[in-house]
């Protein structure tokens, strides 16, 4: 089982340092001063920005090749 544990990133909007605890690749816990465990990879992000999912809404989804 990997886990990745990152500190310190800045959540946006929200504007606050947070901790976030991924497990196999799903959120397992979130918060701020997380404990690391032993099988932890730690990556500080005190100069990142975490970000809840990027949209981009002007996407044009459309058959490739544009044909009218």
């Amino acid at each position: 089982m990997s886990s990745l544990l990152i500190r310190n990133a800045l959540l946006q909007p929200a504007a606050e340092r947070i901790d976030l605890r991924l497990v196999d690749g799903h959120y397992a816990a979130i918060g701020q001063a997380l404990s690391a465990a032993d099988d932890d990879l730690v990556i500080d992000a005190r100069a990142a920005w975490l970000l809840p999912g990027l949209v981009d809404p002007l996407t044009r989804l459309r058959e490739p090749g544009a044909t009218h």
